[in-house]
């Protein structure tokens, strides 16, 4: 758990990593998953939260993200979806390529 000697109270990494995998898999914005946090229950279980427990605000969700950094989380995000893919559990439905840099026919 990450602590701070002010400020608000930390939140267990795994808990803050499973929301930002719920994030991923609902495409909600920060403030979308803190209210999807706050009333619904299923969310609360996955990251570890009882259902009484305050959940972490939208700051909370971009901070963890810089203290990861940005390729760690796309290694550990990569790692997640080969997982499930590998389960049958969810499929690529879009593949996104980087097309800033060819040069078609028509430009020649």
């Amino acid at each position: 758990m990450y602590r701070k000697d002010f400020g608000r109270p930390g939140y267990h990494i795994e808990s803050g990593f499973a929301a930002l995998v719920l994030q991923w898999m609902e495409d909600l914005s920060d403030r979308q998953l803190e209210k999807f946090l706050q009333e619904n229950v299923s969310g609360k279980l996955f990251c570890g939260f009882n259902m009484t427990e305050k959940t972490p605000d939208h700051t909370c969700f971009s901070e963890l993200r810089k203290r990861i950094g940005t390729s760690k989380l796309r290694e550990m995000f990569n790692l997640v979806n080969d997982k499930l893919l590998s389960k049958g559990l969810v499929s690529n439905v879009f593949t996104f390529v980087d097309a800033s840099t060819m040069i078609f026919k028509l430009a020649l």
